[in-house]
């Protein structure tokens, strides 16, 4: 598309040669100068780089695996689509069908490898195929019959997998399929022994010592995270303390209770249409149980999985293979002489909804399998509970993961490891200590308000108390809807709101008293929304066109209307329709705040709102002064962050993509893009349109195109980062292309690139030594700490740690900067570095630096919103909340997602919303 001709098209508004436009002549000046005056700026810590050594989570493999392994490709029939099904058969293969043959025991991947220090003897000498019967029937094994599976074990083609394999990666070549082998069998043997004794993902384990209950049927568990990286010249472990959300084993019908908040046992007569019927559906969804009736096996009894409930369970009939009728509960009545108490409630539902014979299961005789995780999304209000149990201070994790914590915790794999069967038969071993690696604490930037006044910067955070915008807005046409409890009464918040204005013109922004008080009704809050519109719309038409003019000739952000509204602490649901009012249908901004917060607000709480009303009303709060910062501003740049946001487990719900991105010289300003596409794609599938709207949205701001861009990519996991890398910087470049072809630029003249991938998920730590200049007081290093690359890095790519926080509690963790292309620093890591590191200090909102890059932050919050862009009673995102992937039987019409995927309103659009 082309702005040629329209009112802010791309055309020139001043000298200078352009790129195929019209330059915009000097940079001094405008809006993106420091105005003038003021003393000297006050002393800063840190001006340049300090060397340090800290201590990491991970722990040398002192000696390699001295046998080589035999590897085989194994495959099941039926197929075995669980990860726990298949690691049961391949268990059961090794322990009870050939113990003989598996002597010692082989390491099974959990999906289609096997790994053995000795070749195998097969009935058909590379090869065989095996029964193995899941059903703990007793019956003899019948290949075909339920619950039996043929296991077809074959040698591969392939060399045996030596240690020598890895010497190429260790030496800082590339990465071959033979390292990628090795590499996996050294994972498989320090998982294997703790995986056979505990509940288990693919890179964890779990136990319910020190469990915490979150009630709803929940609790949380700890456990350990170990994972196998290469690093130069060594092999390491990273080991980490972790933690998952498990179902609470037990009588089925109390976990259900308790997930409904009930103690009465007839809150469970449920109807397949009721919301209750659907949540508690969803819930057990795929949970294992035992089912206990006389003559079942052991005390485990016979375990099944839930594919559904059932209404008025027990008085469900069926007719049996005589022909006779009968009730669920007459049934088992006269089979087993078991009384069902509670016929109309709900039951469990073993076959697929719409089987032939459906087989249908009262509560009363059902229980909870222990160790199952619970993979759906936690809703908000367990957040407090989880990052109290998953918090530790630094000595305490570390402590912990050594094994030299509380003997009521779970065994640190340090001790596993001299006990592990695998590992001896390996004769692999592992240092006991952490490595020590050495390190830099980056020269900080200085953070610069109105009349270049430096902010006191104390370990990544700083106070705007006494200090000034260097844009400020305008405060002067807004009202407040109370939504709160009664606690907050109207006087109370007509109290609450004069100290947040008087915040607010302390800190430079113009302000007047607010238009309105509204009552507003939680069932129905577009009513006070739409009369605050028309209040706000007529004050708006009546501003003086005098003080209009004054903000012009300061360079000050126009007037913008805003809503203040409060709301009680739990209001996810009513918050969303508020924001979808007001990003989605109106473009009126709102900045919600909880009564719980207000009631006892300090004069910080209110410097801390007044920070975000300034950005969300078009101001700038501070700028950041680095050297970094003013090489950024040497060439027209455009600083994008990307992210991707996926759907719980099973739920039919498209994932959605964001691309954020800054059009302002200080990388300050940023504009979303939104889209949704098909479920878990990791791959923004359109981010060749998106990064053109980007461009096109730049050369209207700024009359001219970018010189460069610079793309920081969040979400990606360290197996897709080729793949995906490879497919987005192609996508990125034609989506370049689109905008030079449609303004008609020189096609040999386009921005250089630079993309990197920045991961938060990751599990490695630091730990600063005592006294050390890097430790913050409390055990954490403080912000700004950087690894050195030659002592810890991957060798097979560019890759860096940047701790740019300081911690709030717990131990912190840096951001995992890997660089995939760099054709602006010219591999100049450093620089990298400190770009990063500067742009962690211009998040709008927060008075201190933050984990990862401003514009990842952004990506990360505006995926958040999602669900905001979709209208409240569409019937396909209502239905989705319900809905389950199975079988492969649903398919996923991603056209109508993306037609029910409301962009925002374009008055919102460049006003950082997302904030």
């Amino acid at each position: 598309m082309s702005f040629r001709g329209q009112d802010r098209g791309w055309a020139g508004r001043g000298g200078g040669a352009g790129r195929g436009y019209q330059g915009r002549g000097g940079r001094g000046g405008g809006s993106h100068g420091r105005g003038d005056g003021g003393g000297p700026p006050r002393n800063i810590v840190r001006v340049q780089r300090i060397p340090v050594t800290v201590q990491t989570n991970c722990f040398e493999i002192t000696r390699l695996p001295q046998k080589q392994y035999y590897l085989y490709d194994i495959l099941f029939s039926p197929e075995m689509k669980r990860f726990e099904g298949r690691q049961a058969i391949m268990h059961k293969l090794q322990a009870v069908v050939l113990p003989n043959v598996f002597n010692p025991r082989a390491l099974y991947d959990g999906n289609a490898l096997l790994y053995s220090s000795h070749a195998l003897n097969l009935e058909s000498g590379g090869s065989g195929t095996y029964d193995v019967d899941l059903s703990d029937s007793g019956r003899p094994v019948v290949r075909g019959t339920r619950g039996v599976y043929s296991v077809y074990v074959k040698l591969t083609s392939g060399d045996p997998i030596r240690p020598s394999d890895l010497d190429a990666v260790l030496a800082g070549g590339t990465s071959t399929p033979k390292s990628i082998v090795a590499t996996n069998l050294l994972q498989l043997l320090i998982r294997q022994e703790p995986n056979q004794n505990y509940p288990h993902n693919a890179r964890a384990y779990f136990t319910d010592v020190q469990k915490k209950s979150l009630g709803e049927g929940l609790e949380l568990w700890r456990g350990y995270f170990q994972s196998v990286r290469p690093n130069i010249g060594r092999m390491l472990i990273n080991i980490d303390t972790t933690m998952a959300t498990v179902y609470k084993k037990g009588p089925l019908i109390q976990v259900l209770l308790e997930f409904l908040g009930s103690n009465d046992v007839r809150d469970l007569d449920l109807r397949p249409n009721s919301a209750e019927y659907r949540k508690l559906e969803k819930f057990v969804d795929k949970l294992k149980i035992f089912v206990d009736t006389p003559g079942s096996k052991g005390a485990m009894g016979v375990t099944k999985t839930i594919r559904g409930l059932a209404s008025n369970a027990g008085n469900f009939s069926f007719q049996d293979k005589k022909g006779k009728d009968w009730t669920v509960a007459s049934y088992l009545q006269t089979a087993y002489n078991i009384t069902i108490r509670h016929k109309t409630i709900v039951g469990i539902r073993l076959t697929s909804r719409n089987a032939d014979n459906p087989s249908i299961i009262p509560l009363e005789i059902c229980r909870v399998k222990p160790g199952q995780f619970y993979k759906q999304r936690l809703p908000d209000h367990f957040t407090k509970d989880v990052v109290a149990f998953s918090t530790l201070k630094p000595e305490h994790r570390l402590e912990t993961i050594m094994g030299k914590g509380s003997e009521r915790m779970l065994p640190s794999p340090i001790k596993g490891f001299l006990d592990s069967e695998f590992m001896r038969e390996a004769m692999m071993q592992v240092a006991p200590e952490p490595i020590r690696i050495r390190g830099e604490l980056l020269a900080l930037p200085k953070v610069v308000f109105d009349r270049n006044s430096n902010a006191d910067m104390k370990n990544g955070s700083w106070n705007v108390a006494g200090q000034r915008f260097i844009r400020p807005a305008s405060l002067i046409v807004w009202g407040v809807i109370n939504f709160a409890t009664r606690e907050v009464s109207d006087n109370l918040a007509r109290k609450l709101m004069n100290d947040m204005e008087n915040c607010c013109r302390t800190q430079g922004e113009n302000t007047a008293s607010p238009l309105f008080f509204i009552k507003g009704a939680d069932h129905a809050p577009e009513q006070a929304l739409n009369t605050a519109q028309i209040s706000l719309i007529d004050a708006y038409g009546k501003l003086d066109p005098q003080r209009v003019k004054q903000l012009q000739a300061r360079n000050l952000p126009s007037v913008r209307p805003i809503i203040i509204v409060l709301l009680p602490k739990l209001a996810q649901e009513l918050r969303r329709k508020i924001k979808h009012w007001s990003d989605i249908t109106t473009g009126i901004p709102t900045q919600c705040l909880m009564d719980d917060k207000i009631k006892s607000a300090k004069i910080q709480y209110w410097g801390n709102i007044a920070v975000k009303l300034n950005a969300r009303l078009g101001g700038r709060n501070s700028q950041v002064d680095s050297p970094a910062m003013t090489k950024l501003q040497e060439k027209r740049t455009i600083v994008m962050g990307t992210d991707v946001s996926h759907p719980a487990a099973n739920v039919q719900k498209p994932s959605i993509a964001s691309l954020v991105a800054s059009y302002d010289a200080l990388a300050s300003r940023y504009m979303a893009f939104m889209r949704v596409q098909m479920p878990r794609l990791e791959v923004i599938q359109d981010l060749s349109e998106m990064v053109a709207d980007a461009v096109n949205n730049f050369g209207e701001m700024n009359k001219a195109a970018p010189d460069r861009i610079i793309l920081f990519r969040d979400g990606i996991s360290e197996g897709e980062f080729d793949t995906v890398s490879r497919q987005e910087i192609s996508a990125i470049r034609d989506g370049i292309k689109l905008v030079w072809k449609s303004q008609g630029l020189n096609p040999n003249n386009m921005p250089k690139l630079s993309y990197i991938i920045v991961g938060k998920r990751h599990h490695v730590t630091f730990f600063p030594e005592s006294g050390s200049v890097a430790n913050d007081g409390r055990g954490n290093c403080v912000a700004g700490f950087v690894n050195d690359m030659e002592d810890f890095s991957n060798p097979i790519t560019e890759d860096f740690y940047l701790q740019s926080h300081g911690a709030i509690q717990g131990t912190s963790r840096s951001g995992h900067y890997t660089v995939m292309l760099d054709e602006i620093y010219d591999h100049n890591l450093k620089d990298i570095q400190d770009l990063a590191f500067s742009l962690c200090h211009v998040y709008a909102k927060a008075t201190r630096s933050v984990s990862i890059p401003a514009p990842v932050y952004y990506a990360d919050i505006a995926c958040a919103r999602g669900p905001i862009h979709f209208e409240e009673d569409s019937e396909l995102n209502l239905a989705s909340e319900t809905a389950s992937i199975s079988s492969g039987q649903q398919s996923f019409d991603l056209r109508l997602w993306s037609e029910a995927f409301k962009q925002v309103n374009q008055r919102a659009a460049r006003e950082m919303y997302f904030l």
